[in-house]
């Protein structure tokens, strides 16, 4: 067999995704030469003879997702998983593993994962810090469960619409069901930034992260609210800290350029 033919176990090999499409054009090009890639990655181990099993996560994704099939494949992982493993594959070495495994949490909509997808957030792979930024506004959006959730998407709509009034008597109805939902406080501290209520925007942020620290859309809004107020100081530390969590905000990034400028003497 060429050094640069497809495997013979390819086909049936339990990691492979791709199609015979993608065969025929490892059996033309060099492995420099090809794309960096999930399937053909695989396809270059299969090459080598270095394939290793991948956790079951990765396979139930590809039996279940390219075919539309999420509810089965939320259901299957909700099954097989507890939350603790799936935390410790998102240290995976294989950035196809990691991916998937955060595309099972956001899924599965496993909250306790939360501090893990954090951790994610300075992954070396773009793709991944990216998902795992989207992971955690699923996370948040739904720690109270799907019916508070769509309670507060309403909320969002109304704020759209500039419907204030009807907003806010929303969202604190559902604060009042659900005290511990920290980002039905951080949309009503959405809501008060829009409507230039600046210093009960605040609060709210302070709330927010008093149930949860590591929320750096809080402490990026209450950079913003801490600007609007002239509050250079707490706006650059706010800031800060929001892009120290998450050094993905590059309008964060921007932000604390342009205070440093005004405040040279801030460490």
């Amino acid at each position: 067999m060429s050094r640069y033919a497809p495997c013979p176990r390819a086909t049936t090999c339990p990691n492979f995704a791709c199609n015979r499409q993608t065969l025929s054009y490892t059996a033309r090009y060099r492995p420099e030469t090809l794309r960096d890639c999930d399937g053909v990655r695989h396809l270059l181990s299969c090459i080598r003879g270095d394939v290793v099993r991948e956790p079951l996560v990765v396979r139930l994704y590809y039996r279940y997702v390219p075919a539309q099939q999420v509810e089965q494949f939320v259901a299957q992982v909700r099954a097989r998983y507890l939350p603790g493993t799936l935390v410790r594959l998102l240290g995976h070495a294989q950035p196809r593993v990691r991916r998937i495994t955060l595309e099972a949490i956001r899924a599965a909509q496993f909250l306790s994962c939360a501090e893990a997808v954090v951790q994610r957030l300075h992954d070396e792979e773009p793709e991944i810090r990216r998902l795992a930024e989207a992971t955690l506004w699923t996370l948040w959006f739904h720690a109270a469960g799907e019916g508070p959730a769509q309670e507060l998407q309403q909320v969002r709509r109304l704020v759209a619409a500039r419907e204030y009034r009807r907003a806010l008597a929303a969202v604190n109805d559902l604060l009042a069901r659900f005290p511990r939902f920290a980002e039905a406080y951080n949309q009503r501290a959405i809501l008060f930034w829009e409507w230039g209520d600046y210093r009960r925007a605040i609060l709210d942020c302070q709330q927010v992260l008093r149930l949860d620290p590591y929320h750096f859309g809080a402490l990026a809004g209450m950079g913003q609210a801490f600007l609007a107020l002239n509050r250079l100081t707490e706006a650059l530390r706010a800031f800060r800290q929001a892009y120290a969590i998450n050094p993905n905000l590059h309008d964060v990034r921007d932000c604390i350029r342009s205070i440093e400028k005004l405040l040279p003497n801030e460490d």
